[in-house]
């Protein structure tokens, strides 16, 4: 090094020293002698303190296997990060360690004797080119396994894997063959919805694959892109919700398509009003591939998922959910959050995602008359707010559609309001035309009261009777032993798409008496303009300000206590049944409109695509 230091300078003095003394040029010789000298003793110095450090390095690489985990943790996380004025990562040239440097305290994390070429640059991605080299590759898939074994570490750990596909491969093969023991379904949902990015990297190492991920030929993981069209695909039947909040968005220009797996002859058809697309088949196989290829359509197609129905976040039938640690993970749902897509839902009842106990309380004792109570497999604290949980999880938007807001749906990514139940107000006019087959006999003085259950023989047994449908029978006995002209239309049993014209005949229209909240039945009554009579609840988790859509609604409020006085009072009173009437119809437009659901769908799905939280949004009319 002297040598070639001499070189060096003696090559840029020669022209200078030229026209100079002996003199000059032997004290400048003497100069570069000293400084040769002071190079050597710095270089020995260097060296000496590289190999000490270098020992003391191995040695904590060897006694303390936690010191080593936790500084590597560092590395990765400061990969993560990238390099900065508080993290840089670099190699060193022996490429044996590597060093960090966090908010100014270097640490060094021996990587052993290994001959790793060096690193070409010190940013994150040549950090982890530098883990996946075939040298350290060993080294590395240990350091994963010690990660998969320590939970708290797994969150960030896929932040930085997510660069580095060899890596991640490792961590799903690693990940999935750790969970031998017993698991939690919440903590891998987590983990997957926080970093995406690792979906088919641990659905692949799965045993078998699971869909959509288990057929190359029929979907291959692409890099992720947004539709350059507003879109939207609404999973599952939703009585008629999707159906009217499809064509609206469609009339905006939206791309939109609603898709159910029910089969045909499903009884459950009697509340369904149809779908563009239905991957149901008998045959199991035939029906996965099928669904496979439908899916393999969406990420591209579609920037939005609405889904319906507790334990049915999944197209694929498999994936569905039974709310214990063995179910599988909706890797199809997990595989459009890589993509982007932003997924919401609407509860079909209070047991998705509210507390029993909160439910009871909130609801004047509900659950004392709900048949679910005696049911607990169906409904319980911990099957609801597991349901609750993996929601918060996998959903960027949960609308809870004026149903009520327990405290544990609080949340940033909980609205209470209308979005999704909307209706078409040509089709449920005041004023449609009954077919002949569907038309009731009656007087002219004959005040008709609607009642309709639906599910009959589930929802009322054993003394349960959440509607109130008893109480509804005996006021209308009551009324006609008073004199009162009355005939009940009591309903359960016939299909969605025909009870309107039995509602529009009726005169009054009595919902449920017991839960508090108005549901499908009532929007239907208010857009018809039928003064409607339902118990009614504003108030909601304590801190929270009551249900705007609730407070503001014509509803005539009553529970099984006052229903007979309440109903006595509208039958006297045909103009005040008219008013009502009127009022339920100017409310139903301004809350339950398709045309208007489907602005507010847009602005929401807008504001939260821009990063702005679904609470922070108000698209509802202001309160009176």
């Amino acid at each position: 090094m002297k040598a070639k230091l001499l070189r060096v300078v003696e090559r840029f003095l020669r022209p200078i020293l030229a026209n100079h003394s002996a003199e000059v040029k032997a004290d400048l010789a003497r100069s570069i002698q000293v400084l040769s000298e002071q190079v050597t003793l710095l270089s020995e110095r260097v060296a000496k303190e590289n190999a000490e450090q270098t020992a003391k390095l191995q040695a904590v690489h060897r006694t303390d296997q936690w010191t080593r985990r936790h500084l590597i943790r560092l590395m990765l996380a400061a990969a993560a990060r990238g390099a900065g004025d508080e993290v840089s990562v670099h190699v060193l040239e022996t490429a044996t360690s590597v060093a960090l440097s966090v908010r100014g305290n270097t640490l060094t994390i021996a990587a052993g004797s290994l001959a790793a070429p060096p690193l070409a640059s010190d940013t994150p991605q040549a950090v982890l080119d530098f883990l996946e080299a075939d040298e350290t590759w060993d080294q590395t898939v240990s350091l994963i396994s010690d990660l998969c074994a320590e939970a708290r570490a797994l969150p960030w750990a896929m932040s930085v894997l997510k660069h580095a596909p060899k890596l991640a491969q490792a961590f799903g093969e690693t990940y999935v063959s750790s969970a031998a023991g017993p698991r939690s379904h919440l903590r891998d949902l987590h983990v997957l919805c926080d970093t995406p990015e690792l979906t088919p990297f641990v659905a692949a190492a799965l045993e078998p694959v699971p869909p959509p991920f288990y057929a190359a030929d029929l979907y291959k993981a692409r890099p992720a892109a947004r539709p350059k069209r507003r879109s939207a695909v609404f999973l599952h039947n939703n009585y008629y919700h999707y159906n009217c909040l499809s064509d609206a968005l469609r009339k905006r220009g939206w791309d939109t398509a609603t898709v159910s797996i029910q089969p045909a002859d499903s009884p459950q058809r009697l509340l369904f009003h149809g779908e563009d697309v239905n991957l149901y088949d008998p045959d199991p196989q035939v029906m996965r591939d099928k669904t496979t290829r439908f899916f393999a359509t969406v990420p591209e197609r579609f920037g939005n998922l609405h889904f319906y129905g507790r334990g049915c976040a999944s197209f694929f039938p498999e994936l569905s959910q039974s709310l214990t640690d063995s179910d599988p993970l909706p890797f199809d749902f997990l595989e459009l959050r890589r993509h982007g897509v932003l997924i919401g839902t609407m509860p079909s009842g209070c047991l998705e995602g509210a507390a029993q106990s909160s439910i009871n309380v909130q609801a004047q004792g509900v659950c004392d008359r709900c048949v679910w109570q005696l049911h607990p497999n169906v409904c319980n604290d911990r099957v609801n707010l597991e349901w609750n949980n993996r929601l918060i999880q996998l959903c960027d938007w949960i609308g809870l559609e004026c149903d009520h807001q327990t405290p544990e749906r609080v949340g940033p990514k909980f609205i209470t309001d209308p979005v999704v139940t909307c209706l078409d107000p040509d089709r449920w006019h005041p004023d449609l035309e009954i077919p002949e087959d569907m038309r009731l006999a009656r007087h002219d003085e004959t005040v008709m009261i609607y009642h309709a259950v639906g599910n009959y023989e589930t929802r009322r047994a054993k003394g349960r009777d959440i509607k109130g449908t008893g109480a509804v029978f005996e006021a209308i006995e009551t009324l006609k032993a008073e004199g009162f002209p009355v005939e009940l239309i009591f309903v359960h049993d016939v299909p969605s798409t025909k009870v309107l014209y039995l509602q529009v005949q009726a005169d009054i229209v009595v919902d449920q008496l017991n839960y508090g909240r108005y549901g499908a039945n009532a929007r239907e009554s208010l857009m018809l303009g039928r003064p409607t009579i339902t118990k009614l609840i504003a108030d909601q988790a304590s801190g929270m300000p009551q249900q705007r859509a609730v407070r503001a609604s014509p509803l005539v409020n009553a529970d099984e206590q006052t229903l007979t006085d309440v109903l006595r009072e509208l039958v006297r009173d045909k103009d005040k049944r008219r008013e009502i009437g009127v009022e339920s119809r100017e409310f139903a437009l301004q809350w339950h409109a398709q045309d208007i659901c489907a602005e507010r769908f847009e602005k929401l799905t807008d504001a939260i695509a821009a990063g702005t939280s679904p609470s922070d949004v108000d698209l509802w009319p202001a309160p009176t």
